[in-house]
């Protein structure tokens, strides 16, 4: 892309859990635009967590990096003054989503603000970014994939979950958040933003791209202090270096695909200035794995951690019970992706992982 150093992007730090409260995501995407030569303005909800990034960051690039605060990304106009504060933005990438399990309120504490956040910055930025090209939106294969189904799932499919569905307790409240809407009409999160591109008056001067990667291995934001604070993609190897599962494996299901958290880093940058990306959908997926698979390279790559693991003939290989598929074509054809290995993306966490315990 070249130098890019005049050029802005906001890449969003917000919320009470991005990929479980610790930036996962957004951190890789950040160092990638940082790598690119982009500057960056981050919104975190503290000025903690604002310098706890920024000191994380090689010195000669922290000069590129500044940061706003925005509390709470579910209420109203909360990224207004964010944006129009900042009139030199130029992009916008938007990662904020809440990922916990157990909330007693699954719309006010995932829906709501998963919903509002990627509205509202929609909204923001059509009101206040006159000089934003593009937002990009991180939106998840849980809103592509329809659970027990037989088929390859593309950008062209729409996962069927809806808010009643949340309520009674049926499927994930994370994916639900990311493909409903608190209406009578459930609509899907993620097209609730492309609905504000189609329906917002005057219409929008800058575009949307959405990425939709799926479960995310790959190692982990340097600032995560602790091993509780691992984001949920992560958890399941961090139990398994921990010994958690050292007398068998639990089941793969329900989620069989994964992607590396660089190539999901990737596809947003890219995602940026590429001329075919714009009103598009990205499924961002390497392939398959299984919990047994991920064991084996654990143990391969990092021997130091055999006496947590579980025997090595003791858990059968449970991915040919897997049926979904998800095509990852268009990634590839149009952004011009290529994947990382599973070997390579696990055997980094691992030791992303180790270095946080020694530590």
């Amino acid at each position: 892309m070249g130098n890019l150093r005049q050029t802005w992007a906001f890449s969003n730090f917000t919320a009470r859990g991005i990929d479980g409260g610790s930036g996962f995501i957004a951190w890789h995407i950040l160092t990638k635009l940082l790598d690119e030569g982009y500057d960056v303005v981050l919104t975190v909800r503290t000025s903690a967590k604002g310098d706890a990034i920024l000191q994380h960051l090689p010195e000669g690039k922290r000069r590129l990096v500044s940061y706003a605060l925005v509390d709470e990304i579910a209420k109203e106009d909360a990224f207004d003054e964010v944006i129009r504060s900042h009139p030199n933005l130029t992009y916008v990438i938007h990662t904020a989503s809440p990922v916990f399990q157990g909330a007693a309120d699954i719309v006010a504490s995932i829906i709501s603000p998963a919903i509002n956040g990627a509205t509202g910055i929609l909204k923001s930025v059509h009101k206040y970014g006159s000089s934003v090209s593009r937002v990009v939106l991180t939106s998840s294969t849980a809103a592509v994939v329809a659970p027990g189904a037989s088929k390859v799932f593309t950008e062209d499919h729409w996962a069927p979950h809806t808010l009643e569905k949340a309520l009674a307790g049926e499927g994930s409240a994370y994916s639900t958040s990311k493909v409903s809407i608190p209406s009578q009409t459930p609509l899907l999160a993620e097209k609730a933003a492309w609905d504000f591109m189609r329906k917002a008056a005057p219409p929008p001067s800058f575009t949307l791209t959405v990425i939709n990667n799926t479960w995310t291995f790959g190692p982990i934001a340097p600032f995560v202090a602790s091993l509780s604070s691992v984001n949920m993609s992560n958890a399941g190897v961090r139990d398994l270096v921990a010994g958690v599962f050292r007398s068998g494996l639990p089941p793969t299901a329900p989620v069989f695909t994964w992607v590396d958290v660089r190539d999901v880093a990737t596809a947003h940058v890219l995602s940026l200035t590429n001329p075919e990306a714009p009103g598009k959908r990205f499924v961002i997926a390497a392939g398959d794995f299984s919990n047994k698979t991920v064991c084996e390279i654990v143990r391969k790559r990092c021997p130091e951690v055999e006496a947590q693991l579980p025997p090595v003939d003791g858990d059968a290989d449970d991915i040919g019970d897997q049926t979904v598929r998800l095509g990852n074509a268009r990634s590839r054809a149009v952004l011009g992706m290529s994947y990382l290995g599973l070997e390579e993306s696990i055997g980094d966490t691992v030791r992303s992982l180790v270095r946080l315990v020694e530590k």
